[in-house]
């Protein structure tokens, strides 16, 4: 018997000039730009986020479109969010513990 899944729906926020490679390379854990690049720590409990590798995925599409603002602003285009669907079992926790 195949064992089930939970399969969570969630949302990576970026710039439309991305869209491109993001097509045909998927999302890249190390691009060469970064929106957060030049993030630092905003106390002792929030890390600098300049410092963790990997796509950024938030649950809800709020906190992604505000990170597309954030690239937006940074390298132009429009905003834009991916939708995808994570199985946890092949995720790695983030800074905000997620699973």
């Amino acid at each position: 018997m195949e064992e089930m899944h939970n399969i969570y729906t969630m949302f990576h926020g970026t710039s439309s000039v991305n869209l491109d490679s993001i097509l045909h390379n998927g999302l890249l854990a190390n691009p060469s730009k970064r929106s957060w690049s030049d993030h630092s720590a905003a106390c002792l409990d929030i890390p600098s986020m300049k410092a963790l590798d990997g796509v950024y995925l938030a649950s809800d599409i709020i906190t992604a479109s505000d990170s597309a603002a954030r690239s937006v602003k940074l390298f132009g285009g429009s905003i834009m969010c991916v939708v995808c669907e994570i199985d946890p079992d092949h995720a790695s926790v983030d800074e905000d513990n997620i699973w």
